[in-house]
């Protein structure tokens, strides 16, 4: 049980005006500028991210008192802390966590608002605050990556055996891209396509796969992502993060998949696996997901832990088996289509 005491509300309350602090910096590019040319004093920082003055003046006193900031002359420099942690590009960027957890605050407000209203916003949630929107995906990219390369990819063969015969990969929600390039860098000989509902995505998607050199492998497309505008057959089907965006239209899905997959394909669904118990709900490792599970709420989505998908795959005619990864907080589900 977590006891509430005042020195834990106060720990709360400080962590969540340090991470306001930190949110701005990352939201406008402050700390990349920071990084770039500074010091800088404060008027010159903000000419460099065409932000307002005044505001930014204020912004650095208070970067300075949660110690993102050091005094240098009349100006401003990183601390080692922020050069570490809040640079775009650093080993050790952390500065989708501070995205996120401005975003899961704003959205508790507007589950509040919700909560006396029974408003259901939907997928037009995300745009009621246009500053998280180029936000978002490298937020995504960011906090997920590493979890797929250092932990997913090596625990699942399904990505490995399409990867080492240069099987041919469908991703279905592929936001900015970064599932494909990373299965491509791991795996030089696949071929993929990336299919997105968003289409504001796309365009940054497909520069990216140029960027890395990738576009005579890999290609992002508009469409649904339950019925994609591409054909197959496809070796390995991907959805990462996205299936319980269209869980209420699962059934469709599943055949979708089911026509577009070669004999003895595989179809993977990462999702996060939500807790079934008490104990798990109070887990501290799952409570950042649970309370997550307010803006799914919003949209009209529902999380669900890793047994209900694999029981899914299984009634719509796959073979399936769940890997619990990451604490159990992730839930990676292979089907492998019958031959």
């Amino acid at each position: 049980m977590t006891e509430i005491t005042p020195e834990r509300i106060q720990e709360w309350f400080a962590g969540a005006a340090a991470a306001s602090a930190a949110f701005a910096g990352v939201a406008h590019g402050l700390f990349a500028r920071l990084a770039e040319g500074g010091p800088l004093t404060a008027v010159e920082l903000a000419e460099k991210a065409a932000v307002d003055p005044g505001y930014c003046a204020r912004w650095c006193e208070v970067a300075f008192a949660y110690g993102f900031l050091e005094r240098a002359g009349d100006g401003w420099a990183l601390s080692d802390s922020a050069r570490s942690f809040l640079v775009p590009g650093s080993a050790r960027y952390a500065g989708g966590a501070f995205v996120n957890l401005m975003l899961l605050g704003s959205f508790g407000v507007r589950f509040a608002e919700c909560l006396g209203t029974g408003d259901v916003p939907g997928e037009g949630l995300f745009a009621e605050r246009p500053i998280f929107a180029p936000l978002f995906g490298p937020m995504l990219e960011g906090n997920f990556r590493p979890v797929f390369e250092k932990v997913v990819l090596p625990a699942v063969a399904a990505y490995r055996e399409a990867g080492e015969k240069g099987g041919r990969v469908l991703d279905l929600g592929c936001g900015n891209a970064w599932f494909l390039i990373s299965l491509a860098r791991a795996f030089p000989a696949i071929t993929g396509v990336g299919v997105e509902g968003h289409e504001a995505q796309i365009a940054n998607a497909n520069k990216r796969i140029e960027g890395e050199n990738l576009g005579g492998l890999l290609r992002c497309v508009a469409g649904d992502i339950v019925d994609p505008p591409v054909d197959g057959p496809f070796d390995l089907i991907t959805m990462n993060r996205s299936v319980h965006h269209v869980w209420d239209r699962k059934e469709r899905l599943i055949a979708s998949v089911r026509e577009r997959l070669s004999p003895g394909g595989r179809f993977v669904v990462w999702d996060p696996n939500f807790p079934e118990t008490d104990e798990e709900l109070r887990a501290p490792a799952k409570r950042t997901m649970v309370l997550h599970s307010l803006a799914e709420a919003m949209q009209g989505n529902r999380l669900m832990p890793a047994r209900e998908i694999a029981d899914w795959m299984r009634q719509g005619g796959f073979d399936a088996e769940a890997h619990l990864l990451n604490n159990g907080n992730e839930g990676i589900v292979v089907g492998r289509k019958k031959a």
